[in-house]
């Protein structure tokens, strides 16, 4: 009804405007869920082409030893990771939006992401359930260099994808449940941190996040979350670039 109002160029209320904008962010966010995983399958394999063939062939000789299986063992489990990320992400968004249409009954379709009866996805128990596992040796290996420089290229390679697109959808997220930002971060952080250790993390790793996540207030929230999942050097890195941050501010002005 509101539509065929504006179609007619009728005036219609801010508020009855901010509901149109709702549904159609809702129509654009939730058609797309389904297939946001599918998507990172779909980057994930495409950027492990050019490097798959030579990967394959390393795995395939048992005598290198156990470095394959380890980098498929962590793979694996980084797959349900982003899977579950994204459920979690796609419900905080649908709660956020169902809460703006809620006076109009038409909140969205809250299957697309958890349900509500299961228990929320917590950053860092989930960091915590994986920490060991992604922190241990990759395996005694005979490789020589150049097969484990192809082998440890393959699983940065997707580690790096898994990352980059857990991001990509955490910023949407933030923008559509700003109540729930921490939590937000606190999970596009958890992949980051499993993949680099935290006595080798450096400010390349910080400068590798997307730009958006390096504002002030971001950064805090991250390095808060880095001291809770005792990761102290991590966190001094943060708030190294918090310090940058303020004193570039401090300069302009």
């Amino acid at each position: 009804m509101i539509a065929r109002r504006l179609s007619f160029g009728e005036k219609v209320r801010p508020r009855e405007f901010a509901y149109v904008i709702a549904v159609a962010i809702c129509t654009s966010t939730f058609s797309r869920s389904l297939g946001d995983y599918k998507e990172y399958v779909r980057r994930k394999n495409d950027a492990l082409r050019p490097l798959r063939d030579r990967y394959s062939s390393i795995a395939a000789f048992q005598t290198t030893g156990p470095m394959c299986g380890t980098v498929d063992d962590r793979l694996a489990v980084v797959d349900k990771i982003v899977n579950g990320i994204l459920r979690e992400y796609e419900f905080l968004s649908s709660s956020s939006i169902g809460d703006l249409l809620s006076e109009e009954r038409l909140a969205p379709d809250r299957s697309l992401g958890r349900k509500g009866s299961e228990m929320a996805l917590i950053a860092a128990e989930l960091f915590t359930e994986h920490r060991d596992q992604f922190e241990g040796p990759m395996g005694a290996s005979s490789l020589d260099k150049t097969e484990k420089d192809i082998v440890l290229g393959y699983y940065d390679t997707a580690m790096g994808v898994a990352s980059a697109c857990v991001a990509q959808q955490a910023k949407t997220t933030c923008a559509l449940a700003k109540e729930k930002e921490a939590s937000v971060l606190e999970l596009a952080l958890v992949l980051p941190l499993l993949h680099v250790h935290d006595s080798k993390w450096s400010p390349q790793q910080v400068d590798a996040l997307p730009r958006w996540m390096k504002t002030t207030r971001y950064l805090k929230t991250l390095e808060a979350f880095s001291l809770k999942v005792h990761r102290p050097l991590t966190a001094y890195h943060f708030h190294l670039k918090t310090q940058e941050n303020e004193g570039k501010a401090t300069w302009n002005t």
